[in-house]
Formats: C-alpha cells, sequence, structure tokens
C-alpha cells in the first residue's frame, strides 16, 4: 500500500489482482476469427485510480497465422485501434501469448481487447498432428452429408460450401503423409 496527497488528503492506495478466464468454443466460419474481450474498468473504478494494469495471457491452440492483438475503445469520444505489443512463447504444439495493457495515469481502462487471426488450412481432423487414413475415415463417415443432416461432421467441411463431398476428401488426399 502506498500513499498520495490529493486535494490536501492522504489517500491510501491499496494494489490488488483480479483473474478472469475466458474459455469458449467457437464455431467456425470459414478460417478466420476475431474475439472482442470486455477489459475496460470505465465504470467500475473511481477516476482517482493512478493506474489499471491488465496482465493477459492467452494459449493458443488452434493451428494459427496471421495473428494481430489490438486494444480497442472510445477514449474522450475518439475511437482508438491500437496494435498492441505481446510476447509468443512455443512450447510444443500450444503458444502462450502474453502482454500487459496499461490505462492511462489517473484514467479507469477504457479500451477492450480485440484478438483476430486465421487458422491454417490443413486437414488433420482428429487432431494427432499428423494427416493419415484417420481423417479420411473421419470425412468419410460425413460423406454426402449437409448443414442439419444427421451425419454432419462440421470441420469436414474443409472448403466451406455446406456440405461434405468429394471436394473436401480431395483437400485431405492432398495433404496425406504430413505432418504439423
Amino acid at each position: 500500500m502506498a500513499d498520495d496527497k490529493l486535494d490536501g488528503f492522504t489517500v491510501p492506495w491499496e494494489y490488488f489482482t483480479v483473474e478472469t478466464s475466458y474459455e469458449h468454443p467457437v464455431p467456425i466460419m470459414g478460417r478466420n476469427f476475431t474475439f472482442l474481450y470486455a477489459m475496460g474498468t470505465g465504470r467500475y473504478l473511481d477516476a482517482y485510480a493512478k493506474e489499471t494494469t491488465a496482465y493477459i495471457r492467452i494459449r493458443m491452440e488452434a493451428n494459427y497465422t496471421s495473428l494481430y492483438i489490438f486494444t480497442v475503445g472510445n477514449v474522450d469520444e475518439i475511437w482508438t485501434w491500437e496494435p498492441a505489443n505481446y510476447t509468443v512463447i512455443h512450447e510444443g504444439v500450444v503458444d502462450i501469448i502474453t502482454l500487459e495493457v496499461k490505462s492511462q495515469m489517473f484514467r479507469p481502462m477504457m479500451e477492450d481487447l480485440l484478438l483476430t487471426f486465421n487458422v491454417k488450412p490443413w486437414y488433420d481432423l482428429d487432431g494427432d498432428g499428423k494427416v493419415d487414413i484417420k481423417d479420411i475415415a473421419i470425412a468419410t463417415r460425413a460423406f454426402g452429408s449437409h448443414t442439419g443432416h444427421p451425419r454432419w461432421i462440421p470441420v469436414c467441411d474443409l472448403n466451406n460450401d455446406e456440405k461434405v463431398d468429394i471436394r473436401d476428401l480431395a483437400l485431405i488426399a492432398g495433404s496425406f503423409g504430413k505432418t504439423y
């Protein structure tokens, strides 16, 4: 705890940590993903708070490309969209992305976090790191299906045309034997 003078009064400053975890599946719409996470503390913290810091840790298990992270928000009636500085640590097939976002001095945090990335177009349907006969078997079970069909497996619709057909099987066959 530290003390500061504010309008002639001594004000004790308390430091605390709030941990939040977001985890949710997202339906695949093409291969592009965008997430907006609320971080703005504007309505919750007193304007006299010296500085607010958000320590962010993102665990990425997707085989992604084109990762961009921004802070976005309405500060003083002006919309901001700023690239965030982040660090990526590779832990096997998982990436840990960390960053810190600080509020302006004596202002609550008004920005939120925007994360956008693309998923690499690879065809390992069972997630074992290789494209093999098991992946073809999964797609074969869904072959001939479409959105709403009882055998529909969305991950097998590799070209995103809302049906599983020979074109999807050809994509798997074209990657057969590849490991990731």
